[in-house]
């Protein structure tokens, strides 16, 4: 870790979430925007849906690699990334599209069950605000006992995820080019975005896992990915296309993947 991220690192792993304003500039957020946005409405004319109530797609950035995976060599991404979870961090998937109304409260990874960080890296490509479909977080309920008297509170009917007004409860307003990164564990919703909702994409990392049931995770999660949600993450063209950095942070994945093939015998891409 370097000195230069060493304040936002300990701000990250103390309250579950960092803000990096304007880390890119707004013309890059609005050109990866478009690009996204004609990845929906392609997908949406395929399916024959009308976009109404918006629409949040796994693994988006495969629909146009030309655009869309030079963010995996972007050095002011990467650094954000190494400064918060350490150099030899990986890369393990990506979702956006266009998200309307309500978010109820969630986390990505059950905190409970784990002490092993991985991270969201999300980037909005249209000013929100609170009660403006904003990211709003519980901070600290990435740590497990929290996150676990949540779930008791939740569950004992103390707490409705269905409501925005939770204890400790903080909204992340936003402006394009500001990057927010959020522990995957952490207790998260959005609410109010309006008419077609706001545009946003996000980019998932971990940190190096150690030999056991940290790589095991990380199978099941691009597992999950691959077959569940039958989306492809890691193509050929994504490590025939990476540069240095990038290649870094997805050769750790294609050598899960290849054990779990040799183990199984089941082609996993």
């Amino acid at each position: 870790m370097t000195s230069r991220f060493a304040e936002e690192r300990l701000f990250f792993q103390t309250f579950g979430y960092a803000v990096f304003p304007q880390l890119f500039t707004p013309d890059e957020v609005e050109q990866y925007a478009r690009a996204l946005m004609r990845v929906v409405g392609r997908l949406q004319s395929t399916a024959g849906a009308n976009g109404s109530g918006g629409q949040y797609l796994e693994s988006f950035i495969e629909q146009d690699p030309d655009v869309f995976y030079p963010l995996l060599d972007d050095d002011r991404l990467l650094d954000v990334v190494d400064g918060l979870l350490g150099a030899d961090s990986l890369y393990i998937g990506n979702g956006g599209g266009q998200v309307a109304g309500d978010s109820p409260w969630h986390t990505d990874v059950d905190g409970i069950l784990h002490t092993y960080s991985t991270l969201k890296t999300l980037f909005y490509c249209d000013p929100v605000a609170e009660g403006e479909g904003c990211l709003s977080i519980v901070a600290t309920s990435h740590l497990p006992e929290y996150s676990r008297d949540l779930n008791q509170a939740v569950r004992d009917g103390v707490l409705d995820i269905d409501s925005p007004d939770l204890p400790g409860r903080v909204d992340i307003g936003s402006t394009p080019g500001d990057v927010i990164a959020v522990d995957q564990r952490l207790w998260k919703s959005s609410w109010g975005a309006a008419g077609a909702g706001c545009r946003i994409f996000a980019l998932d990392w971990a940190s190096h896992p150690q030999p056991g049931w940290e790589e095991t995770f990380l199978g099941g999660y691009r597992y999950y990915r691959r077959d569940i949600l039958n989306k492809k993450i890691f193509s050929e063209r994504l490590l025939a296309t990476a540069g240095p950095r990038r290649r870094q942070k997805i050769a750790k994945m294609y050598d899960i993947i290849a054990d779990a093939e040799r183990d199984t015998g089941y082609r996993f891409e």
